[in-house]
């Protein structure tokens, strides 16, 4: 939660966005490892948000949910083709692949009108299939 909060700040400090992050219940990962891979996810997105989306507005939420927890970072960008390109860009594949570590299941998802949204969700010590999903485009964003 501390290092989430850090990254909402200084995206924010930096001026060319607004950046929140909201965790409506404490959150406590005992895992270090995992909590670093969770936080290096969320990282990767702001900054695809950031570099290759144009966007002005980045929310970041942690919050339970069914047992597990789920991080969501949701831009109001130009969005990305979805599914992304065969040979996606380095920074997805490594999401990809934190998120396989954990045990989590990541998914991108076009938003309307546009944007995108990343989502991270894990049980526990990784019982959540390691599956990766990507849909098309949510009107619920």
């Amino acid at each position: 939660m501390e290092a989430l909060t850090e990254l909402a700040e200084r995206t924010r400090s930096d001026g060319k966005v607004n950046c929140t992050f909201r965790c409506p219940e404490p959150v406590s990962l005992p895992n270090g490892q995992n909590a670093a891979h969770i936080y290096l996810i969320a990282r990767e997105a702001v900054h695809n948000s950031l570099k290759h989306a144009q966007a002005r507005n980045v929310d970041i939420d942690l919050a339970k949910m069914d047992g597990g927890l789920v991080l969501t970072v949701k831009d109001d960008g130009v969005g990305m083709a979805v599914p992304p390109k065969e040979h996606a860009g380095l920074g997805l594949r490594i999401m990809r692949g934190r998120a396989a570590i954990i045990g989590a299941k990541l998914t991108i998802e076009q938003c309307r009108p546009s944007g995108t949204l990343v989502t991270c969700a894990w049980q526990g010590a990784g019982n959540v299939q390691e599956e990766e999903q990507q849909t098309g485009p949510d009107p619920d964003c």
